[in-house]
């Protein structure tokens, strides 16, 4: 009709299934998960979007620190400890991320 307005219900639709979320890590949570005493890891997979540099979680480990907390595939990591992570590659989010383990409240 000549009066309603047009809604992109795609857009409406990406609004609303990206929502933020904080996921905050501490050494409690850790406990005593074998894979962080050994090798500083959460049990998140992450991969680097090549050309945008954006980080999303690829997995997540089952029984993981990550799990516990709702870390979920597709996720989004825009920020590590109050700093935006913006990596060119694999390698160096690695770095960025050994770094931030070793700061774990």
């Amino acid at each position: 009709t000549k009066g309603l307005p047009r809604v992109n219900i795609m857009a409406l639709i990406e609004k609303f299934t990206h929502c933020r979320k904080v996921v905050t890590f501490r050494h409690q949570d850790v406990g005593k998960y074998w894979r962080f005493i050994k090798e500083g890891d959460l049990g998140i997979i992450f991969r680097v979007e090549e050309g945008s540099n954006r980080v999303y979680v690829a997995g997540v480990r089952e029984c993981s620190p990550a799990e516990r907390l709702g870390v979920k595939p597709s996720m989004r990591l825009m920020s590590l400890n109050g700093a935006r992570v913006r990596p060119f590659s694999d390698e160096e989010l690695s770095t960025i991320l050994m770094q931030a383990c070793m700061k774990l409240p």
